[in-house]
């Protein structure tokens, strides 16, 4: 097993990304959510770790993590993906519900 030390900055907001096999949604029940936040250490072979450096730099990567399931073609806009958190920054005001909607030539 890799010994992997995080970084810990006070305050900060960690985000991290699993890839399942053919992209399966494994999080979408309540019980594995609630498994993942009880998870202390999250072993992958691939870890990326990436420290905000700033709030553009935050706003991109929810930008990414919104739009990833149009980027894959997984359906064709941000707000059709259900397992999204798109919808609570819909009703934030932080997006149009239109936002991340691919255009289709």
């Amino acid at each position: 097993m890799t010994h992997y030390r995080r970084s810990y900055i006070p305050g900060g907001t960690y985000f991290f990304m699993v890839v399942t096999y053919i992209r399966q949604p494994i999080f979408t029940s309540p019980i594995a959510r609630k498994l993942l936040r009880d998870s202390w250490l999250t072993i992958q072979r691939k870890f990326w770790e990436h420290t905000f450096n700033n709030q553009d730099d935050l706003n991109a990567h929810i930008n990414y993590i919104h739009y990833n399931p149009v980027k894959h073609g997984l359906v064709r806009s941000a707000v059709m993906w259900p397992w999204s958190t798109f919808y609570k920054y819909v009703e934030r005001s932080a997006y149009y519900e239109n936002w991340g909607k691919r255009i289709l030539k």
